[in-house]
């Protein structure tokens, strides 16, 4: 089932998700989590958690448009699998961590939607929020298990 987005108010953060490829060796994942370090650097933003399970922080308010940088940003390396971005999500809001856990706008690296709705964010024709409902918006994953 779809969920709205959360629009909280205040300093926000949104979870992230990453299944990476197959077959990396420890040297090849490391490499990954530094590219990832230094493109998050770059925007201002901080990565809280680990390398496949994280957290964006940032003094700033994060926008639609962070989460989708992010996304294509895990979805042009080619350690990566698939990635998911959760809602943004303030101090404020009524939602459980557990709840919002659960909720995700995911990605395949293979994937003609993702090739499509990409081309209409990079020409300008989606903004942030657009890309991400294009993707399906977030989906309420209840069955799922965040520990594994």
């Amino acid at each position: 089932m779809n969920i709205y987005p959360i629009r909280p108010a205040g300093p926000t953060n949104f979870a992230v998700r990453v299944h990476m490829r197959r077959g990396l060796t420890h040297s090849q994942e490391l490499a990954f989590l530094r590219r990832l370090e230094v493109w998050i650097a770059e925007r201002d933003l901080v990565m809280e958690g680990a390398q496949t399970a994280f957290t964006i922080v940032s003094e700033r308010e994060l926008t639609p448009t962070d989460q989708a940088d992010l996304l294509i940003r895990l979805l042009d390396d080619p350690a990566v699998q698939q990635g998911r971005v959760g809602p943004l999500v303030g101090k404020a809001n009524d939602l459980s961590e557990e709840v919002t856990g659960l909720i995700w706008v995911e990605a395949a690296a293979k994937d003609s939607l993702v090739d499509a709705a990409r081309a209409l964010y990079e020409s300008g024709r989606l903004d942030g929020a657009g890309f991400l409902e294009a993707l399906g918006s977030y989906v309420y994953r209840p069955s799922e298990n965040l520990e594994a």
